[in-house]
């Protein structure tokens, strides 16, 4: 009989990081390692209560009990505990990676890039934190302490890119710590030179460049196990990226597209965000569930004046029930070139054809708003006149719709047809030549629409809220194609390194009175025109009991 085969050893990994800005990273990171055949991912976030013991105690002897050590940096310093182990006052993440560095761990260093977007709410503010942070990342790139050589480490901007990152280095530190465990006091030939040279993504283009580094492990330099232990060891680097392809015999890896994707969640995500399983609407099969659009507008010198981003996007109420997206957005140009008309409409939900009265209001009221331009300054549109032809043209819509189901409307007004469909609207006329103050705008909303400014500070300024108490008719929030009450229009303008944003409540209701951490990440994201999907995917957020639908027109000048 032959030997028997000997066990797989499962080698525990520390992942090490702070949780206020990196919850969701850690949470990757453990799951990936998880995943990996023969390794097993070791968390604070495991801990049971221990009698007697503190976080710092046992945070270094999961440490101590673990064969490799994950570091993740990101933008705050983190916890320090109080303890006289702790004479220096450093944060427990800190802590740890000195144990593990003393110990000589096989390390991981993955340290956040300046483009990941963070909320506010979490970026370290702290004068004395910032410099402690800085200190501990620039120990953290070092090869040993007090080494004048620098560490190989990744960069991340992602939830997505970290991820990517951890994967393709979990193979290789596997191999390491499997030929560590069968010949503890040796190294693999492969492993026994420094290879130093350029990551194989490195090139001189810039679009390269701005690619992370590649993920490496720092292997320190043992020959036995007490050179090991000595926390003065040498480290050396390993290219895991050189290694596969040298195995592989020459065969090229190197990828050719670069990119990536993570949906956004601000704040808490809610168990609905990562549950819902989208349904069509089978009396609508025909409309989508996402509609975007990007532009350049251009004034009368041919050149680009103002730089416009649309989307609308289902939410998950409306996916998880299988009902139609109810938001509806248009924007077109003046014939003369002379001004951009924006229409948002949020249709109402109770009403069963209220998509329709959002279409019919955005695209009809885009063109009724043109056609008296014609005629009028923005200041001077007549819009009595242009809202009684838009409850009008609803109705006429309304009434065909219902009639195709078997309704019969003879003797309707617009209280029976606002119970089958209405919709909100707000509505802009924008300059598209600037003025010495910037871009003149003239505001008009139906209902509880609304319009912001996202000033060069990156604070939002609600428009209607900073013109309050103008009012014609009752202050009653109204919905077309009904008409009891019309806030009174609104003018303003919108300068360079500003943003005006047009929105139904799916946006502003998370936005709020603009000082909160979905303000902070509108105010980030959309600080200069994003690409356009990029546009639909922040507004396609996850946030805990915001699910309604989400429409919202962007306009930058340029």
């Amino acid at each position: 009989m032959g030997e028997a085969a000997e066990p797989r050893r499962i080698h525990g990994v520390m992942v090490s990081s702070t949780a206020r800005d990196l919850a969701l990273h850690r949470a990757a990171v453990i799951d990936t390692i998880s995943r990996h055949r023969g390794l097993r991912a070791v968390a604070m976030e495991q801990d049971a209560a221990r009698p007697g013991g503190t976080a710092l105690t046992s945070s270094l002897a999961k440490v101590r009990e673990t064969a490799a050590y994950v570091l993740i940096i990101g933008d705050t310093y983190g916890q320090i505990p109080e303890s006289p182990d702790n004479p220096e006052g450093r944060s427990l993440t800190e802590l740890e990676y000195r144990e593990a560095r003393r110990l000589g761990r096989p390390i991981l260093v993955f340290i956040m890039g300046p483009d990941h977007p963070l909320p506010r709410s979490v970026v370290e503010r702290d004068r004395t934190m910032i410099c402690l942070l800085t200190e501990f990342t620039e120990d953290a790139k070092k090869a040993a302490e007090g080494s004048p050589l620098q560490r190989v480490f990744a960069t991340f901007n992602s939830v997505a890119e970290l991820t990517l990152s951890v994967t393709e280095s979990l193979a290789e530190l596997r191999i390491l710590l499997d030929s560590s465990a069968r010949s503890p006091a040796s190294e693999s030939p492969e492993l026994s030179q420094t290879p130093r040279y350029e990551s194989p993504r490195t090139t001189s283009t810039r679009q390269h460049e701005r690619r992370p580094i590649e993920p490496r492990v720092s292997i320190p330099t043992p020959t036995d196990r007490a050179v090991h232990e000595d926390r003065n060891a040498e480290s050396r680097t390993l290219d895991f990226h050189t290694l596969w392809r040298n195995r592989r015999k020459g065969a090229q890896f190197m990828r050719t597209w670069q990119g990536d994707f993570e949906p956004f969640v601000v704040g808490d995500p809610g168990s609905a965000a990562g549950s819902v399983i989208a349904r069509r609407d089978a009396e609508v099969p025909d409309r989508s569930d996402i509609v975007l659009d990007s532009a350049a507008i251009h004034g009368e010198d041919d050149r680009p004046s103002l730089v416009l981003r649309a989307a609308s996007v289902r939410g998950l109420s409306h996916r998880f029930m299988g009902k139609v997206r109810q938001d509806e957005y248009a924007f077109r140009q003046t014939a003369d070139g002379r001004y951009l008309v924006i229409a948002v409409a949020d249709g109402v939900s109770s009403g069963p054809l209220s998509h329709l009265a959002a279409s019919v209001a955005t695209r009809q009221g885009c063109a009724l708003i043109e056609g008296r331009l014609r005629q009028y300054v923005p200041s001077d549109v007549p819009w009595q006149n242009v809202l009684q032809a838009l409850k009008a043209d609803i109705e006429d819509s309304g009434r065909r719709a219902l009639e195709r189901r078997g309704v019969d409307t003879l003797g309707w007004g617009a209280d029976e047809f606002t119970k089958e469909l209405a919709t909100t609207l707000v509505v802009a006329i924008v300059d598209v030549e600037a003025q010495q103050h910037g871009h003149g705008v003239t505001l008009m909303r139906v209902g509880d629409a609304s319009a912001w400014i996202r000033d060069r500070r990156g604070s939002w300024r609600d428009q209607y809220e900073a013109n309050v108490g103008r009012f014609v008719g009752s202050s009653v929030t109204t919905a077309l194609p009904c008409l009891r009450a019309i806030d009174s229009p609104v003018s303003t303008t919108v300068r360079r390194g500003e943003a005006l944003v047009l929105m139904t409540d799916g946006v502003g209701d998370p936005l709020g009175d603009g000082a909160n951490d979905f303000a902070d990440f509108l105010s980030d994201v959309w600080s200069v025109p994003p690409a356009a999907l990029a546009f639909a995917a922040h507004l396609d957020f996850a946030r805990r009991s915001f699910d309604d639908d989400r429409t919202a027109v962007a306009v930058w000048p340029t």
